[in-house]
């Protein structure tokens, strides 16, 4: 009776534990969460998720609305086209297949090549340099001024004539005597020669109007050129004055190379042999160097250019653009790297 007794009682607690077993597996899960569903603050299809729309046709309308004011008071042959780098309208164009001549416009055109080819650092050099040795003092040869293109070389007494309320950039000629002065030369045996070669000799644009020469508004072009190419030029540049117009050099190379002579002769420098232009450009390689000087940084002459609406500045850069692309400094050159 014990013998069956107890393999009883372990079969009873078997399936006790099994019974156990299967109600734990069988317990239910908890529930998962269901997250609540809201309307979006913006509808799907609503323009505020696109707002370079809403933005950019704002932007036109406002700009129009300003421009409208302006193109009221103007010409009516007016015409206004305003787009974005990309080429899209940011204005409503007006007349915008009307032909007209861009003028000083172009100077902007200009202004930005030069910055972009030459560097906004870039500076224009005038070198003097001896052609013969150098013995005791006496220069036995010429001073040669090689000129590249610095469009506003000036003496004190041209500067004098600027309204000083109105300060103007200038490289000065009476610095660039010093320092050759100040080499410890008494005497040139031979001339001041002035070399302009590095831009052609067209000292003016064919389609400028002929007042622009007659009313001394620009003076003759040259990669050598003093006081704006005038050789003669009232005491004020202020033409409510009623002044007499200012005289273009007939050679602007040699009238360089001449007030140049006087420069040095103010300064103790004896020149025996007059002034005039070379007959060719110049190597410098070969040559005794004895004075340079900077004009203003590019950037400056810039600023200044589009301030003042400088002509000769911007042909000048024009004609440098032409040596730097093609190494011929023409008009046709410039213009040319331009595009």
């Amino acid at each position: 009776m014990q013998r069956l007794l107890l393999p009883a009682v372990l079969l009873v607690l078997a399936v006790g534990a099994l019974l156990l077993s299967n109600r734990a597996d069988s317990s239910p899960e908890p529930p998962s969460v269901v997250p609540e569903l809201t309307s979006p603050a913006t509808p799907i299809l609503s323009a505020r998720r696109v707002p370079e729309l809403l933005v950019g046709e704002q932007a036109k309308e406002a700009l129009d609305a300003d421009m409208s004011a302006i193109l009221a008071s103007s010409p009516p042959d007016t015409c206004l086209v305003v787009v974005d780098r990309a080429g899209n309208e940011l204005s409503t164009p007006l007349n915008a297949r009307q032909l007209v001549t861009p003028a000083s416009n172009l100077k902007i055109v200009t202004a930005l090549a030069a910055l972009i080819e030459l560097g906004p650092d870039y500076r224009f050099q005038t070198r003097v340099v001896a052609d013969g040795p150098i013995v005791d003092g006496v220069v036995q040869g010429n001073l040669i001024i090689v000129g590249s293109g610095d469009p506003v070389i000036s003496t004190g007494l041209y500067t004098s004539t600027f309204d000083p309320s109105k300060p103007q950039i200038f490289t000065s000629a009476e610095a660039l005597a010093d320092l050759v002065v100040e080499t410890g030369i008494t005497q040139v045996t031979g001339g001041v020669l002035g070399d302009d070669w590095r831009y052609d000799d067209q000292r003016v644009v064919t389609t400028w109007p002929t007042r622009y020469a007659e009313q001394g508004q620009v003076g003759p072009l040259s990669a050598l050129l003093l006081n704006d190419g005038f050789a003669v030029f009232p005491e004020s540049t202020d033409l409510n004055l009623g002044l007499a117009p200012p005289v273009r050099a007939e050679d602007p190379a040699a009238h360089f190379a001449a007030s140049f002579d006087d420069l040095l002769e103010q300064r103790g420098v004896t020149v025996l042999g007059g002034s005039a232009r070379t007959e060719g450009p110049t190597s410098i390689t070969d040559k005794q160097e004895l004075g340079v000087i900077e004009s203003a940084p590019l950037s400056d002459l810039v600023r200044e250019l589009l301030a003042g609406s400088d002509n000769t500045t911007a042909e000048l850069l024009v004609k440098e653009l032409g040596v730097h692309a093609t190494g011929s400094g023409t008009t046709f050159d410039g213009l040319l790297a331009i595009q």
